[in-house]
């Protein structure tokens, strides 16, 4: 559960939405998308988040890349692959780098 933490940084941006195909409207894509960004001890992930609908931009897993998702269902499958981005409070104690005298 803790093989990944402590994170490194997160980020939100803004951004354009990516599809598997690269022809787009800009006016399609007016509104656009957020992407989220949690950079993990050795890779990122990265998510893209439209409207109340997830897909998975990195790491390209096969089987869920690009593929809509509610939000809990992504975390989920990437912890069933061994991803975990819901870590508990009780995780942070074990995670290798914790520092117990530094406060968040």
């Amino acid at each position: 559960r803790v093989v990944h933490l402590p994170y490194r940084q997160w980020k939100l941006e803004p951004a354009l939405k990516v599809s598997e195909t690269d022809d787009f409207d800009v006016d399609d894509d007016e509104e656009g998308c957020i992407h989220y960004t949690l950079s993990l001890r050795s890779f990122d992930v990265k998510i893209q988040v439209c409207d109340a609908v997830c897909q998975l931009l990195e790491p390209n897993l096969p089987d869920l890349y690009l593929k809509e998702m509610a939000p809990g269902e992504l975390l989920y499958a990437l912890f069933d692959r061994g991803i975990n981005v819901m870590p508990s409070d009780a995780d942070a104690v074990t995670a290798q780098g914790y520092d117990e005298g530094v406060s968040p």
